[in-house]
Formats: C-alpha cells, structure tokens, sequence
C-alpha cells in the first residue's frame, strides 16, 4: 500500500479509500454485514488507513460494521422551522436569541440573514419518537409537547405549518482520545448535546490544538497526539458535561421547589454576572490566542 500526506496536517494517508456508504442492506441495497466485514478486514491487512463512513450511512449500519456503532438516540430531540420574518407575530420579533423554558422543555428564536428570516427551534425531553434526522414533523405532533407554556411562545410555536424533526445522540465523556498514532477529535472525541452551543468551537480549537501540538513534535506522532489530548481534555470534557447535565438542570426543572430555586438563584442578576461566569467558555485558551497572533503575522 502506498501512502499520501493529508494536506498540510502530516498525517499518511493510503492513496486508496475505503468507501462504506453500501454498507449494510437497510436501504434496500448493499453488502450484507458477514461480506462488508471480510470487504474491511482486507482492507485494513493491506495497510488501507483511509475510510469514508458516516453515522447517515445505511440508517447507521455502516459505522456498526466499520467498529463505531452510532451511539443509541437519546430522549432529547429538537423541531426546528425557519419562518420569513414578516411572519412572526410583531411583539415577538426580537434582535436576540431568545429562550423559553419550562418542564422537559424548551424554546429558542432569534433572527437571520438581516431579519429576512426567523430561526425557531424547540427541544423536548421525553418520548423517543424515531431515529432520524430532519423528518418532517406535523404541528399536531409538536405542540401539544409545549401546551404547558404561556400564551406568548405559543402564538409563535402555532406560526409554522410544518416543522423538521431531530433526534440529539451524545456520549458520555471519555478520558482516552488517543492510541498511538491515532487521535480524536471533534464529536468522536465529545459527542455532545448542543445546550452549549459549543460543539463547533470546540472542534475548531481541537484542529488548533493538534496543530500546536504536532508543530512541537515534528514527525514524532505518538507523542504530538498524547499532548494534544493532555492540551484539551479538561476543557472539552467541562464543556461537554455543562451541555449535557448542567444546563439541562437549569432549563428543564420542574415545578415546584426545583423551580424556585432556579428561579432564586438567577433572579435580579446583573448582565456583568452572566458574562463573569460563562469566561471560561468564551475565552480562548492561550494556545488559540497564540494561533490567531501568527496567523495576523503570516497575512
């Protein structure tokens, strides 16, 4: 097997690639998991390193095959409609993100593209429904979800005719990313829920960081990778738990005393506490910083 550098990143690469998408016969066509396995294994004993796979692939059959199943859905799941903004009712029409919270629930709204359209996202915890991703949802399914929510959210919520439905996977946080020459990064190394909005980022600043790392260990891979998970491991890892515990204790209390002391506890804060206590999140680590400083010299 011959092999390629991948871009810029150092990393070898077999010229050939795996393709998996027909792995597994869940769209009616396809190898059957006893050929695709065989069709792998020869793959990998030719020194093949290279895969394509993807957790769509076959309703996620492909990536069992492959050895990442897809994690199992969660009860989490979001209906999300964009409305032309002249469509959302006049007192609602916010230059913010704006949340709703209550029981298990939850509502997002915020403008785009210069007020010509209106972002609406709501999220429940409950009941799986399905599987899938981007499944259009009646709003005789969703809104019966949030009849707990004053009348306010409600005039909007009833605004859309349909809604796309998506069921949220995450796992729970891992203290290993890297095995040798291999390293993870992004959502293989932090699936998270998106309560923190942070899952993008934090991949970003992954690249950054095993850039920084492998700059300082040239060719030496094994030991770029350990430092690189010692450089973001604590910081992913709190980001991941705040989004998939943290704030959902926050946003989804039920009545009653938990909900009174929700409420105690961030009632009649100034906006100067908020922004203190989300800087962790916010500030750039310093090798960010120190990324974004060579790259202005450089240009």
């Amino acid at each position: 097997m011959n092999y390629l550098l991948l871009g810029n990143s150092g990393l070898r690469v077999s010229e050939l690639c795996l393709g998996t998408m027909t792995f597994g016969e869940d769209w009616g066509w396809g190898g059957g998991v006893e050929d695709c396995r065989k069709m792998f294994d020869l793959f990998a004993n030719a020194g093949g390193n290279f895969i394509d796979t993807a957790n769509l692939y076959t309703n996620g059959t492909s990536e069992k095959i492959v050895g990442d199943p897809l994690p199992a859905s969660s009860i989490h799941k979001c209906y999300r409609a964009v409305l032309n903004a002249g469509d959302v009712p006049k007192d609602l029409r916010w230059a913010a993100a704006t949340l709703w919270a209550a029981h298990d629930t939850h509502i997002v709204h915020y403008p785009l593209r210069g007020w010509k359209l209106f972002n609406l996202v709501a999220t429940t915890i409950g009941k799986d429904i399905s599987q899938g991703h981007n499944e259009v949802a009646s709003p005789e399914e969703v809104l019966p979800q949030f009849a707990h929510y004053c009348e306010k959210p409600l005039k909007l919520m009833r605004t859309p005719k349909q809604f796309t439905r998506w069921i949220l996977r995450y796992r729970d946080p891992i203290d290993q990313w890297t095995q040798g020459p291999v390293a993870l990064l992004g959502d293989a190394a932090h699936l998270m829920l998106q309560y923190m909005a942070q899952g993008a980022a934090m991949a970003m600043e992954d690249a950054v960081a095993l850039g920084v790392a492998c700059d300082a260990s040239p060719g030496d891979f094994e030991k770029a990778f350990k430092r690189y998970q010692d450089m973001r491991l604590v910081r992913a890892s709190r980001v991941h738990i705040s989004a998939d515990s943290l704030i959902g204790q926050i946003f989804h209390v039920p009545d009653g005393i938990e909900r009174l002391v929700r409420n105690q506890i961030f009632m009649g804060r100034k906006p100067e506490r908020y922004y203190d206590a989300l800087e962790w999140v916010f500030a750039a680590p310093d090798y960010v910083r120190d990324f974004n400083k060579k790259s202005r010299k450089k240009n």
